[in-house]
């Protein structure tokens, strides 16, 4: 879930902290003047920063969120979960934005902001392993990744924290199985199913969806109608679980520097100085039903040309969920997703001695459906 909405994480505030409009960029102005504790600091700072994301305007964000670290960075040892928020923050933006080595500085840098100043039973430490591998996954390091979920997992068992050790070893299940390992992934979820904190019913009912992933890997038909049956009898009010979800069809750009590198031709799409490289982003909103399948997905707003996100409207009509019960009506959840298009990372262009996005365009997929709509507002 997107970092913006953190206030719990930090603490609970005073009722005019989080405010909107003129009134932030008053708050906001005060803070970068050095006006703030480092708690307030990173509430106001972090909610601009939300607004400008949510209005298309990533770099503002990003700038903003960066000089938040810079203004705060000190008091750590002091302030470490506001600290950690605002790194949690800007790594999220950079990530949506591209700037990968900007995302996992981030992150690193909130791993080690909690790590080093709040005792190892505190639950943030452990919950920023997981942002670690997280972090490692989207980076393709698997090792790192597998690593960071293993200690997380370890520190949550240790110190008695069950949901932060489920969520690890679920993490752990699917790596597993996304490299083919799944006889190891078979044997990590039925020993979290045996564990006690499976005998939760939440619990229950998300075991069977890991086992219904995990026999659509394999391929295994008679255990995918059994995990659908197990699945439908005991039903499910928790948030729909992911099934499966078809690769996004690349765009054209990607499709022929893909070409040019495999056979050696002149890559007619590659990054010239020249080259523009800005976003461009859509809002998706869409159903899902308490049958599993998606509908009604449409472009809420968008920034530039949309016809690059047909593909996305494509990928979600097709996805499949856990079936679950549903409303009175059947309407089943209404989802909203952010959809970037950026280049994969950040470099430097022939013919130019500036750092830029560029790369193989990147599709990064946010959920953020209850980020508050500030783009309605009176006076945003």
């Amino acid at each position: 879930m997107f970092a913006f909405l953190l206030l719990a994480a930090l603490q609970t505030p005073p009722a005019d902290i989080v405010v909107t409009g003129a009134r932030l960029d008053d708050a906001y102005a005060e803070c970068v003047a050095r006006h703030c504790s480092p708690l307030r600091d990173a509430q106001v700072s972090i909610a601009w920063a939300e607004r400008a994301f949510r209005r298309g305007d990533y770099i503002a964000a990003k700038r903003g969120l960066a000089a938040a670290v810079a203004r705060n960075r000190s008091s750590a040892a002091v302030a470490p979960r506001p600290v950690a928020a605002l790194y949690e923050a800007y790594g999220t933006v950079t990530l949506q934005e591209g700037d990968l080595d900007a995302y996992r500085g981030a992150v690193g840098a909130q791993m080690r902001t909690l790590r080093d100043n709040l005792p190892a039973s505190d639950p943030a430490v452990s919950n920023a392993e997981l942002a670690l591998g997280d972090m490692w996954m989207k980076q393709g390091d698997t090792r790192n990744a597998q690593a960071a979920y293993e200690r997380a997992q370890q520190l949550a068992i240790t110190h008695g924290q069950n949901v932060t050790a489920l969520s690890a070893g679920l993490r752990l299940v699917t790596l597993a199985s996304a490299q083919g390992r799944h006889g190891e992934a078979s044997r990590l979820l039925e020993g979290i199913a045996r564990s006690p904190v499976a005998q939760d019913a939440g619990v229950q009912s998300i075991i069977p969806a890991f086992r219904l992933r995990l026999a659509v890997g394999r391929a295994d038909k008679a255990e995918i109608d059994k995990q659908i049956a197990a699945m439908t009898r005991l039903g499910s009010n928790l948030r729909p679980v992911l099934i499966s979800n078809p690769p996004l069809e690349p765009v054209a750009a990607t499709a022929a520097r893909e070409q040019a590198d495999k056979f050696g031709d002149v890559n007619q799409f590659a990054m010239q100085s020249t080259d523009p490289s800005e976003l461009k982003w859509a809002d998706i909103g869409y159903w899902i039903r308490p049958d599993g399948r998606t509908a009604d997905a449409s472009i809420l707003r968008s920034a530039g040309d949309k016809s690059w996100a047909s593909a996305a409207l494509d990928q979600i009509a097709a996805r499949r969920y856990a079936t679950f019960a549903g409303d009175a009506a059947g309407q089943g959840v209404y989802r909203i997703e952010r959809y970037t298009l950026r280049g994969s990372g950040y470099g430097v262009p022939k013919g130019s001695l500036i750092r830029r996005r560029m790369g193989p365009m990147h599709v990064e997929v946010l959920d953020i459906t209850s980020i508050p709509d500030v783009l309605s507002t009176p006076g945003s």
